[in-house]
């Protein structure tokens, strides 16, 4: 009875052994998936720090517009954006005899539509993403 039975047929159950052991479909698709993964955690990260760098050029832009010097902001592209659109309205829109209301009116119209166009160009690549979470959501 002390004899010990070796398993002839035992398999390799490691992750890396099922996926070189598998279809080429199967090898296929697990290619295509690490591919669009790849991909994913790509725009992820690169989204996650142009967010931080527009959170930290937002704030700086509030703290210069608080003290009143504008000047010293035009360093990032989102803010410089806003204010050469409010500067180009001021200048070239200025209209003697207007109220400051009409003036302050549409020098917000002329920096609010420069900051879509910047959130726009930020947010590209953002519907990949939306399109993966909707797919992920339906089948929850």
């Amino acid at each position: 009875m002390g004899q010990t039975v070796a398993v002839e047929g035992a398999h390799d159950l490691s992750m890396m052994s099922l996926i070189m052991n598998a279809d080429p479909v199967v090898q296929a698709v697990i290619a295509m998936l690490v591919v669009a993964s790849v991909l994913c955690w790509g725009l992820i990260i690169e989204k996650f720090v142009r967010l931080m760098g527009l959170r930290r050029q937002v704030s700086s832009l509030e703290g210069a517009a608080r003290a009143g010097s504008l000047d010293a902001v035009s360093d990032g592209s989102y803010t410089s954006a806003i204010l050469n659109a409010a500067e180009t309205e001021r200048r070239d829109g200025d209209q003697p005899g207007q109220a400051l209301s009409d003036v302050r009116a549409r020098i917000e119209r002329a920096m609010r539509g420069a900051m879509r166009g910047e959130l726009k160009r930020i947010e590209s690549g953002l519907p990949f993403l939306e399109i993966g979470r909707a797919s992920c959501r339906e089948r929850v």
